[in-house]
C-alpha cells in the first residue's frame, strides 16, 4: 500500500509539474520555502503552487512575459536580476543552509522566483517555447 501511494504521488507530481521537495532560503531573519515546478525548471515560493482555479502568483504571471531583449549585459550583471528589474520585481539575495547565495526576484504578493529560473523562462519565451 505504501509503495502504491508513493507511486501515485510521484505520478501526480509529474502530471502537475509540482515537485514535493522544497528548498529553504534565508532573507535576513526570515526563512522562505521554495518549490520546484515544471520538472525542476522553475524555483518559486510555495504560494506559487498550482491552484484548482488556475490563478497564478505574480512571479509566474510576470515570468510568462519576461524577455531577454534589450538587456544591457555590460559590467557582468546577473541577467536574471536585470530581467527582474525590467518586469518591476525587486532583487533579493537568499542563503541556503550551507550559506550558498541565490538571487531571487520578489513581487508585491510575496511570491518570488529564482533569477536563473527567470532567465531560463525569458529565453524560452523569446524562442516561443512557452
Amino acid at each position: 500500500m505504501i509503495r502504491f501511494t508513493l507511486a501515485l504521488l510521484s505520478a501526480m507530481n509529474c502530471a502537475t509539474g509540482y515537485a514535493a521537495e522544497e528548498e529553504k532560503y534565508r532573507f535576513g531573519d526570515q526563512q522562505v520555502a521554495f518549490i520546484s515546478l515544471e520538472g525542476g525548471e522553475l524555483l518559486v515560493t510555495e504560494n506559487c503552487a498550482p491552484k484548482p482555479k488556475g490563478s497564478a502568483c505574480d512571479a509566474l504571471k510576470r515570468a510568462a512575459k519576461a524577455t531577454t531583449s534589450k538587456l544591457n549585459l555590460n559590467g557582468g550583471a546577473n541577467p536574471g536580476a536585470l530581467i527582474c528589474t525590467k518586469i518591476e520585481g525587486k532583487v533579493r539575495i537568499g542563503r541556503d543552509s550551507k550559506q550558498n547565495e541565490q538571487a531571487f526576484c520578489a513581487f508585491p504578493d510575496s511570491s518570488m522566483i529564482a533569477a536563473d529560473s527567470l532567465l531560463n523562462r525569458a529565453i524560452q519565451n523569446d524562442l516561443g517555447k512557452k
